[in-house]
């Protein structure tokens, strides 16, 4: 879910310029009023960022630049708003098998509106248009466009209600080559939803909800989506709640269609049976405010996954099948304190314990790694003003080993240092990995990228 400021927010200019030893980018903005209840802004940036290098010292091939431009328009009234925005972009990304370009445009528009004083609707339709080609390998076009309302009905005595639907339909041309294809190599998906969530208050301190969703995508036909969720207040400050959730993954064109090569004989074949990967889900939570400048959040969950993707022997060939079932059991946390007024603390972490098996009979072929994460996140952030006009912020973050392919753990501290020339001028300094410890994310150790210390300097001008 990614949210933007609103035009109103975002008046006047800013331009912002910076370099550093991997990285250059430069980017702008404008905004205005159109007339009292509207507002507008317009932006462009562009950035490229430098080749990482191997363990063995090569280059990794991944050096990356991308342009893009948009706008987004507001219109607000007491009882209504509408929302007009879109982008256009054009990038490439190196590779070892030769350039991958992307190139596209996408335009919303979302309308919301007070249908009653109880009541309000949003309406969203979505375009986007999206041109890839990975050099020797893939090319594909694809436009996409989305629909979809829900209507909210609040103080139904004791409930709230939302309902909604939508339609989504995206068609691609793919080209096959000689290292993959398709099979059609050109095809529609489309997917139909229709929802309903029900909010009841049970008692004074306890909260129910239920919802059903009933998705149907071009593949599998009809998957049914519930969740049901109940949260109990101890006190306006500390709130215990919990969830069951059943959710999938529809199949994708790489499920269904891919074969490789692109042409005859193939090694792997498409399969017309692959079906949705599922997962039920258990949770526990409790969040509270400890003191007034302290914050925790706690959650104990449980995953079973049920057809996950395999790839197995199919005859003479290999295909996609669902022969893979697991479970995943943690505990995630978060928790922010303010040491004083102008000093925050915020941390976060993530224990994990995962297993995973291939049903009898059937062998995963490609070995395709399920249950390789990390056991252990951990991070912990310092936000400082140290003046009106100095900051001084530090995330540390640790990441455990990888089992398979072994990746080792890796600790990292970053810096940003900002410093408020004027009131038009800020400069910032951004150091990654400031302990200059090098270390790899993924990837076997033939292939996987090295990252080491970064220094980025920016200035910002806001006229």
């Amino acid at each position: 879910n990614i949210t933007t400021r609103s035009a109103a927010k975002t008046q006047g200019t800013l331009v912002a310029l910076g370099g550093g030893n991997e990285e250059r980018g430069i980017s702008a903005r404008s905004g205005g009023k159109g007339s009292d209840d509207s507002s507008y802004r317009i932006y462009g940036k562009y950035f490229e960022r430098n080749d990482h290098r191997l363990a063995s010292g090569a280059t990794a091939r991944d050096g990356a630049g991308r342009w893009q431009a948009g706008f987004r328009t507001d219109w607000e009234r007491a009882t209504r708003s509408l929302t007009v925005q879109g982008d256009l972009y054009t990038g490439n990304v190196d590779n070892l098998g030769g350039a991958r370009d992307i190139a596209g445009g996408n335009v919303l528009a979302r309308w919301r509106a007070q249908t009653s004083a109880d009541s309000e609707g949003m309406l969203l339709a979505y375009y986007d248009r999206t041109e890839r080609e990975h050099a020797g390998s893939f090319r594909e076009k694809r436009d996409t466009v989305d629909v979809e309302y829900q209507q909210a009905f609040h103080r139904l005595g004791r409930h709230e209600v939302v309902v909604g639907g939508g339609y989504r339909a995206s068609h691609d041309r793919t080209v096959n080559t000689p290292v993959l294809g398709f099979m059609p190599a050109e095809r529609t998906l489309a997917l139909a939803s229709l929802f309903a969530q029900d909010e009841v208050a049970l008692s004074a301190k306890l909260h129910a909800t239920g919802g059903l969703r009933a998705e149907r995508n071009s593949y599998t036909g009809v998957e049914w989506l519930p969740n049901l969720r109940l949260a109990y207040s101890f006190s306006p400050q500390h709130v215990a709640w919990a969830a069951l959730t059943r959710t999938v993954r529809s199949p994708s064109r790489l499920d269904r269609d891919l074969v490789v090569p692109g042409m005859p004989p193939y090694v792997v074949v498409n399969n017309d049976g692959f079906k949705s990967e599922i997962a039920n889900v258990a949770e526990v939570g409790y969040r509270a405010q400890l003191a007034p400048r302290v914050s925790v959040s706690l959650t104990a969950f449980h995953h079973q996954f049920h057809d996950l993707r395999t790839l197995e022997v199919a005859g003479p060939t290999l295909a996609f099948a669902n022969s893979g079932e697991g479970r995943t059991t943690g505990i995630e946390g978060w928790g922010d304190f303010a040491v004083a007024r102008d000093w925050r603390l915020v941390w976060g972490f993530t224990r994990l314990h995962e297993h995973y098996r291939i049903d009898p009979g059937h062998t995963d072929v490609q070995n395709n790694n399920l249950g390789n994460d990390p056991k252990l996140t951990a991070s912990l952030r310092s936000l400082w003003n140290v003046t009106r006009g100095v900051e001084l912020d530090v995330a540390a973050r640790y990441i455990a080993a990888l089992p398979n392919p072994r990746v080792p753990a890796h600790t990292v501290v970053d810096l940003r240092a900002g410093y408020r020339v004027s009131r038009e001028v800020e400069l910032s300094l951004l150091v990654g990995n400031l302990l200059n410890r090098r270390y790899s994310e993924i990837g076997t150790p033939a292939e996987r990228a090295v990252f080491e210390r970064t220094a980025f300097l920016k200035v910002t001008w806001t006229p």
